[in-house]
C-alpha cells in the first residue's frame, strides 16, 4: 500500500477508525452500508510541516461526513471511484478527478468498495503565508478552492505528478528528518 512506512490504522472497527482520524481532521463520521464483514481499513499517515499526506482503503462501501473544515485539502483516487457531495453540488472522484475542500466546507463522500484514496491536506496558515509572501495581498485568507479539478489538464497532471512523486521520495526515505521537507 502506499505510505506503508507510515502505518496509522488497521482495523475492522468503525468506532477506532472515527477516533484515529479524528486527530489529523477533525469532527467524522463514516457509515458502513451493507455488510460490515467486508469493512476493513488500512490507513497510512506521513505528516510533514505544512502538509499531510493519506492513504487509505476501506473494503467496504461507506459513507463519511465531514463539518466546518479547518484545512485545504484534495483527494485523489488510487483505484476506484466515490463521490463527493458539497451543498446541493455533486462530483466524482475517479482516476481523473479530484475533489477539493477549502476551510469550512460542510461535505459528504461515499466510497465505492474498491475505493483507496490518497489525501493531500493542507495546514490553512503555511498555505495563506506563502500565497501572501508570494502575492504581497492580504487577500490570501479568503482563498476557496473549486471542488472539482480534472487531473488530465496540463496543471492537473503535473500536480498530481509532483504529489505522487513526493510519496515515492518519502517511501525510499522514510526515517529522512522532516527538516528536508520544511517548506512543505
Amino acid at each position: 500500500h502506499m505510505l506503508d512506512a507510515f502505518p496509522q490504522i488497521r482495523t475492522t472497527e468503525v468506532e477506532a477508525l472515527e477516533s484515529a482520524v479524528a486527530r489529523a481532521y477533525g469532527d467524522i463520521t463514516f457509515d458502513v452500508k451493507g455488510s460490515r464483514e467486508r469493512f476493513r481499513t488500512v490507513a497510512n499517515h506521513s505528516q510533514l510541516s505544512g502538509i499531510g499526506l493519506t492513504y487509505a482503503k476501506h473494503g467496504a462501501e461507506i459513507e463519511i461526513g465531514l463539518r466546518d473544515t479547518a484545512f485545504y485539502a484534495q483527494l485523489f483516487s488510487v483505484n476506484g471511484s466515490a463521490q463527493a457531495t458539497v451543498g446541493h453540488e455533486q462530483m466524482r472522484i475517479s482516476e481523473h478527478d479530484t475533489f477539493l475542500c477549502s476551510p469550512s466546507d460542510k461535505f459528504a463522500l461515499a466510497y465505492s468498495g474498491a475505493f483507496e484514496q490518497l489525501v493531500v491536506k493542507v495546514n490553512t496558515a503555511a498555505l495563506v503565508r506563502h500565497l501572501e509572501i508570494l502575492t504581497g495581498s492580504p487577500k490570501a485568507r479568503e482563498l476557496r478552492f473549486q471542488s472539482a479539478s480534472d487531473v488530465r489538464t496540463p496543471q492537473g497532471a503535473f500536480h498530481r505528478h509532483l504529489i505522487f512523486r513526493l510519496i515515492s521520495m518519502l517511501e525510499s526515505a522514510p526515517h529522512m528528518p522532516s527538516s528536508a521537507f520544511l517548506e512543505l
